[in-house]
């Protein structure tokens, strides 16, 4: 089942990893989400995540996201959250 996920398919399986407690499936997802985040920032699904899983993703990946994504996936957040922008 792990070779079946894919940035089409990434946020789907990721979804029901964290309903079940499949943690092997979710780590894969993370791992498919930093690999594809160039391609990904600018999705639906990845802006729905909880800002602190999309950290803790980044973070366990660092060389896989480049600095131009992140400030990118970060731009769209303050702008959600801007409450969040001075804390």
């Amino acid at each position: 089942m792990l070779q079946l996920v894919n940035e089409d398919n990434c946020f789907v399986f990721r979804a029901y990893a964290k309903l079940y407690d499949l943690s092997e499936v979710l780590e894969n997802c993370n791992k498919v989400i930093c690999e594809c985040f160039d391609y990904l920032v600018e999705e639906e699904d990845l802006k729905q995540l909880e800002f602190s899983d999309v950290f803790a993703i980044m973070k366990e990946n660092q060389t896989e996201v480049g600095n131009e994504s992140r400030m990118t996936f970060l731009c769209f957040q303050l702008k959600k959250h801007p409450r969040h922008a001075f804390i």
